[in-house]
């Protein structure tokens, strides 16, 4: 088990819903393409509160990380997002647990 992902709390403006997520799938396809170390990401979005996201994927290690926030790429991305969102929060977070049926990571 690697540990390591990284996670966004993305708050949306109302009708920009449906932009965020084609620009968010843009950003996430651009990452597994260009930088390794990411092998899928995820988007969830709030059955109670359609405006917010919440997206996690899992990462080789920390170094693979530093490596695609420093991407010149990685800020032009983000920015696209930015314009459509009331707040956004990105973390670093470290597997703990985890239950039921799970795929081995491939690294």
């Amino acid at each position: 088990m690697a540990g390591v992902y990284t996670s966004g709390d993305w708050y949306v403006t109302a009708g920009s819903e449906e932009a965020f997520v084609e620009r968010w799938r843009e950003f996430a396809e651009w990452t597994a393409a260009n930088l390794p170390g990411n092998t899928f990401a995820k988007l969830l979005r709030d059955d109670a509160d359609t405006r917010h996201f919440v997206s996690f994927g899992p990462w080789r290690d920390r170094d693979a990380v530093s490596a695609w926030r420093g991407h010149p790429g990685f800020q032009d991305r983000v920015g696209l997002l930015q314009g459509l969102l009331e707040s956004f929060v990105p973390r670093g977070m470290t597997l703990v647990a985890e239950a039921g049926q799970t795929t081995p990571d491939p690294w």
